[in-house]
């Protein structure tokens, strides 16, 4: 028996709910390099993304059930998104050039008063942005840029110069 190439998945937990969905159809599929995945499992990086195959005759079949799947998968997200209200999607807008605004303002007063744990905390709130907005708004890429901007040049100086500063200004 042929198998042929159906699929692909990230990791075993995907790949095997994949498996076990084709057979609770009546397919036969196969996970490829199982047992090689299973025994040495730090070989995974060197084996790539694994491959789900089938029997040749199966595969048509095999396509139509993993299509619907990905078909009914996809109708959930899209339900899910129309249930959210645009009220509640402005107010996530609203938090999000929120935090971009605390993100500029934690980098300048990094420059000047409490530098390192403010700009860390400044590079947190401009990854959190970057995470939850989704296009990100010019408002928010305005402040995010002034905070990079800030974080790099308090980076700059007190790397290079804060030290010595701070020793000649209290020694």
């Amino acid at each position: 028996m042929k198998y042929v190439f159906i699929s692909e998945s990230k990791n075993l937990a995907e790949a095997q709910i994949v498996v076990s969905y084709l057979e609770a159809h009546g397919f036969h599929p196969q996970i490829k390099d199982l047992n090689m995945r299973q025994m040495a499992p730090h070989f995974e990086t060197f084996l790539g993304k694994i491959i789900i195959e089938i029997p040749e005759e199966e595969a048509i079949e095999a396509s139509l059930c993993i299509e619907n799947l990905e078909r009914a998968k996809a109708a959930q997200i899209d339900s899910y998104m129309k249930d959210r209200s645009p009220d509640s999607q402005e107010a996530l807008l609203e938090a999000s050039q929120a935090n971009a605004r605390r993100a500029m303002l934690c980098g300048l007063f990094g420059v000047f008063l409490i530098p390192i744990l403010l700009n860390f905390y400044s590079m947190m709130l401009i990854f959190r942005v970057m995470r939850t907005e989704r296009p990100v708004s010019s408002k928010s890429w305005k402040y995010l840029l002034y905070g990079a901007a800030f974080n790099l040049l308090a980076f700059i100086f007190w790397f290079n110069f804060g030290l010595r500063w701070l020793l000649d200004f209290y020694g």
